[in-house]
């Protein structure tokens, strides 16, 4: 012990010390990765955030899913169709003054966030086959004229994160 009342580490003790430190912080990172990573996508020039779904009644016959996403290439880009096992049909309905309308496809300029909300364009389950609750997930399709189909996942939660 120092005159100060500190324990001097000696040289030999650092090495050990130093890999305690690494594992805990890979541990984190590895942490962090996974957990950051696991509902954003990526599918060439498209990136695809967090994609949601809140939960419904039991006599609902449909629902929307919302999301954040982004074309990073330099042309536009459609999202053509969407598919779910959990709807007969997926459709892309956009809200107006006088209620909404439905769309054929979504287009993505480039750079421009398109941000799937309540108050704007989204994707629509149609008929669905068994309602959404809170904390499940299930699968949807994306189909985009450029980027190609990519499967993501969407999560059943309230509204009141978003």
């Amino acid at each position: 012990m120092s005159a100060n009342g500190f324990k001097h580490i000696g040289r030999n003790s650092l090495p050990g010390a130093f890999l305690i430190v690494a594992a805990v912080m890979a541990v984190a990172a590895g942490v962090m990765v996974s957990n950051a990573g696991a509902h954003d996508y990526k599918l060439g020039a498209i990136s695809i955030g967090h994609i949601w779904s809140p939960p419904t009644s039991a006599d609902a016959e449909g629902a929307a899913v919302y999301g954040p996403l982004l074309n990073r290439g330099g042309t536009r880009d459609y999202l053509l169709s969407a598919t779910s096992p959990m709807a007969e049909t997926v459709r892309f309905r956009q809200k107006t003054d006088n209620g909404s309308e439905w769309l054929d496809k979504i287009a993505l300029d480039p750079n421009k966030p398109v941000s799937l909300a309540d108050w704007r364009t989204h994707i629509w389950l149609e008929g669905l086959k068994k309602p959404l609750k809170k904390g499940a997930d299930f699968p949807l399709t994306l189909e985009f004229a450029k980027a190609g189909s990519i499967d993501v996942t969407v999560v059943v939660e309230e509204a009141s994160g978003h």
